[in-house]
């Protein structure tokens, strides 16, 4: 609603004030670990606050690498830390084999197979999003080698929502998988996972990753709109 409201701002080296009347205000969620973009060298870790890399987890040509070996089910996983409710915002593509590009949510333990977690699949047919309980949704998707996609996902107090689309295409406007678990984690690690089903090597590529708490701990609020009144300039 309309307010009236004051901002500060730095003009070469003086300090100005400004009044706005009628102003809106328009409350943002803090950004976490946001537009990583792996600008490291080839073969080079993933950057701070990732972790724990088990399998082949590198940089390559720009960004994240996660590489299975060949035995059927092999799997490659690196976690991080994040918020207990959060939004997350990632591009990804398979390069080699799309058995399964999995995110788990809340983790219980420092491994993808602790439990218990949320877990987002994304397969080359389909996405799973299960819970401790088994499968709580799935959406029919259509998945290739070679392409990118994008997925955001959401996690908030009992309710966990996801979906995938195709860069350069239209986002979605509604959520493909969700569902309310009440016997949800309520925190845990954030996991993100390659695995085979078959004797081939799986590789997926990982970029621009955005997490967003949605705890609320820390907000920040932008002037939307409104008529400058005055401004007040300190040297």
């Amino acid at each position: 609603m309309p307010v009236s409201t004051s901002c500060t701002f730095k003009v070469g080296t003086a300090s100005v004030s400004r009044l706005y009347l009628g102003a809106t205000l328009v409350w943002q969620p803090a950004t976490t670990g946001g537009g990583e973009t792996f600008g490291g060298a080839n073969g080079s870790p993933w950057p701070s606050p990732w972790t724990g890399a088990s399998g082949t987890v590198d940089q390559l040509d720009g960004s994240g690498r996660i590489a299975t070996g060949a035995g059927v089910y092999d799997q490659a996983f690196i976690r991080r830390p994040a918020p207990d409710d959060a939004e997350l915002l990632f591009k990804w593509k398979s390069t080699a084999g799309l058995s399964s590009v999995d995110v788990a949510i809340r983790c219980a333990g420092p491994n993808y197979g602790d439990n218990p977690k949320w877990a987002f699949r994304m397969l080359a047919d389909k996405i799973w999003l299960t819970g401790a309980s088994g499968l709580l949704d799935e959406a029919t998707v259509t998945h290739s080698v070679g392409t990118w996609y994008w997925a955001r996902i959401r996690w908030q107090g009992t309710t966990v929502q996801g979906r995938t689309w195709q860069d350069g295409t239209t986002e979605p406007g509604s959520w493909l998988v969700e569902a309310t678990d009440a016997s949800s984690p309520t925190a845990g690690t954030l996991i993100f996972r390659v695995e085979n089903g078959d004797s081939t090597a799986d590789v997926a590529l990982f970029d621009d990753i955005e997490i967003t708490d949605l705890g609320g701990s820390s907000i920040t609020a932008r002037v939307d709109a409104g008529r400058v009144d005055h401004d007040t300039i300190a040297a």
